[in-house]
């Protein structure tokens, strides 16, 4: 049986709102439609699927409550002004106002469909969502070739591809780089110019009290930490549209981890990273990248021994969950007094207005 008919079948068979979710991302993975995670944080809330690759964020409802006129996540508010705010986010939060790739949002029940587009009404100002004229309160059905097709015209057009993010862990996908640098290592520890990077390597650890008492300092810490700071900067450059591979020696240049550059082999390594790095839009990452990049490339037992604890994420949210529950002055009194102490005035910043279309 086509796996598009199967996944289409298993969508028409489901009524829940998560039921619906997860059904379409399957039947969407199978139609190659990109690559689709659920509950996203846009910044104004978590939309139910975004695929970055092809920018498009999709608003799902339980089967005959899909409709813009509809309640929607919030009170007073409809479905469309829902999906609205998760595409305001995604295009305004990137800071890419453009209309090349605009974002796309669509709104579904799995059965019925509607879909917009980022429209900028002035180049200036905010734009807004302008309806795809046909995806209004439409039924692709249970054909799997008509549902394909809807998906190649409206979901996925192949002039609007583009880079998919990155994947989540990193770990994977630096890992090869770091077995082949410590590889490398045995041929070049005793060059000069490896050993200045080194001896600079660990004064900077001792410089900033990092140096534990155990093993740590050695040379698989300075091979796992000349991959991680190559990596990041490799990161930033690929964000830059007019950056080009004639960057790298600038970009990598400075500090314990240029020896790549003064070793022919440790050159190619270099350049087929960020040839790696750019095969993904990094700015598309909805979390920390350098501090998962960190966790990721550094062992665990290490970071103890560097003395580095961190409070767990899902901790922190909880803490503060709390706190801003029993009493949200404790917060506001904590940064005012902060700020007191260091004789500055906190206002925030403006929020833009989207102007009508």
């Amino acid at each position: 049986m086509d796996q598009v008919a199967k996944r289409l079948s298993e969508l028409q068979q489901v009524t829940g709102e998560s039921d619906v979710e997860s059904r379409l991302r399957a039947l969407l993975a199978e139609c190659g439609a990109g690559d689709y995670r659920q509950g996203v944080q846009t910044g104004s809330g978590p939309a139910d699927l975004v695929c970055h690759q092809f920018r498009v964020a999709i608003e799902t409802k339980s089967r005959g409550e899909a409709g813009p006129t509809r309640s929607g996540a919030r009170s007073g508010e409809s479905q469309y002004e829902q999906i609205s705010r998760y595409v305001e986010a995604l295009q305004v939060g990137r800071l890419d106002l453009g209309t090349s790739r605009p974002w796309r949002g669509f709104l579904t029940d799995g059965d019925r469909w509607w879909g917009w587009e980022w429209h900028v009404a002035d180049p200036v100002q905010v734009g807004c969502l302008a309806p795809l004229e046909h995806v209004q309160d439409i039924r692709p059905g249970n054909d799997a070739d008509v549902f394909r097709q809807f998906v190649t015209e409206y979901l996925a057009p192949s002039e609007r591809r583009g880079r998919p993010p990155p994947p989540e862990p990193l770990r994977p996908l630096f890992l090869p780089y770091l077995a082949e640098l410590k590889a490398m290592l045995v041929n070049v520890e005793s060059k000069p110019f490896f050993r200045t990077k080194l001896n600079l390597w660990r004064r900077t650890l001792r410089g900033s009290g990092l140096v534990g008492q155990g093993p740590v300092g050695q040379a698989h810490n300075f091979a796992e930490h000349t991959v991680l700071v190559v990596a990041a900067r490799l990161i930033v450059l690929s964000t830059q549209t007019d950056s080009t591979l004639d960057d790298l020696p600038e970009s990598v240049g400075d500090g314990f981890c240029a020896w790549l550059l003064d070793y022919p082999e440790g050159l190619k390594l270099l350049l087929k990273l960020a040839d790696t790095v750019s095969r993904y839009d990094w700015s598309t990452a909805d979390r920390d990248l350098l501090k998962g990049l960190y966790h990721d490339l550094i062992d665990r037992e290490d970071r103890k021994e560097f003395g580095e604890y961190y409070t767990p994420d899902w901790l922190a949210e909880r803490l503060i969950g709390r706190v801003l529950l029993s009493d949200p002055s404790h917060l506001d009194t904590a940064i005012r007094s902060a700020t007191s102490a260091l004789g500055l005035t906190v206002t925030p910043p403006p929020r833009k207005v989207p102007t009508p279309c």
